[in-house]
């Protein structure tokens, strides 16, 4: 295991402040399984709550400790009753069906160009944390959509963290294990929009510098799995992705073994042909004009 005591986590989070930047400047330019839900942080307030709090501790990455998040592009779009956010995999070189959806509508008519806005792939970050009060659940993965409007998650942290690490040069680096500083988040139920979602209204540090954890063979452990986003988030197949960018829900044939559209969608269009087997990403589809990003955290969001 890494000896988190040698660490320079004022390097950390300095390091953090420089990448964030980069990355925002980047974007202004352009199945059935069970899943243990004990995995994922949720956000979503109980039905008799209207407010409440969330508190956690972020782990530092496993390859990297002076970094504490990953940054992946996910498509946002309904599939069936809900919306989902679907790995784009023009980010690893692969084909990408709804990539290639939005390029074919982007330069179509204004029908179309209005269309091809819920195909665009966005950044999401995602972090590997602990919720207090929820210890003997272990490591859970937290992600959320990287913020146009600079007022998202991210944005919230980015001063508490320069402001303590140039107060106190190693203290900014709030995921060190050994002396970090707990998140809180304050959150609120808003029904305006027809359906109760929650919104993060603040984000504030815990005033003490502690350990992740009193128990150092609990520490050891969590800071041992090797757990990664991989693991949690699924990447759908091209098979799945082609149906959905094909208007389609897709679900298993069991006799065919493979995904097929959904008996009675008669919406299925036909207008998505894959391309050669020598694919190349698109270009960047993501700008600020374009997106009007979501502040709020969507309960019909599934973790798969």
């Amino acid at each position: 295991m890494i000896d988190y005591s040698q660490v320079d986590w004022g390097k950390g989070a300095d390091t953090f402040a420089s990448n964030y930047a980069k990355q925002t400047e980047k974007n202004s330019k352009g199945g059935g399984n069970k899943v243990d839900l004990t995995q994922y942080l949720s956000l979503v307030l109980p039905d008799n709550e209207n407010e409440g709090e969330v508190v956690l501790r972020l782990l530092p990455n496993q390859d990297n400790p002076l970094d504490f998040y990953v940054t992946k592009k996910f498509h946002n779009l309904k599939v069936g009753k809900n919306y989902v956010k679907l790995y784009d995999p023009a980010q690893d070189g692969e084909e990408s069906p709804l990539a290639d959806k939005y390029a074919i509508l982007k330069v179509g008519d204004k029908t179309d160009q209005e269309s091809a806005r819920q195909y665009i792939s966005k950044d999401f970050y995602i972090v590997r944390c602990i919720q207090r009060g929820k210890e003997a659940e272990g490591v859970k993965f937290w992600r959320f959509a990287h913020n146009y409007k600079k007022t998202g998650i991210m944005d919230k942290l980015k001063p508490l963290i320069a402001r303590l690490n140039e107060k106190n040069y190693g203290t900014g680096a709030i995921w060190n294990p050994i002396a970090g500083r707990d998140i809180v988040l304050s959150l609120v139920k808003d029904t305006t929009k027809g359906k109760a979602q929650t919104n993060v209204v603040s984000i504030q540090l815990d005033d003490e510098v502690t350990p992740l954890s009193k128990d150092k063979d609990m520490m050891t452990k969590w800071l041992s799995d090797t757990k990664t986003w991989k693991d949690v988030y699924s990447k759908k197949n091209v098979e799945y992705l082609r149906i959905v960018a094909d208007g389609g829900e897709p679900v298993w044939d069991s006799e065919l073994k493979k995904m097929v559209a959904k008996a009675g969608d008669d919406n299925v269009a036909t207008s998505y042909n894959a391309p050669a087997a020598s694919y190349s990403a698109p270009a960047s589809t993501t700008s600020n004009d374009e997106v009007e990003e979501n502040e709020y955290i969507d309960m019909s969001d599934l973790p798969f």
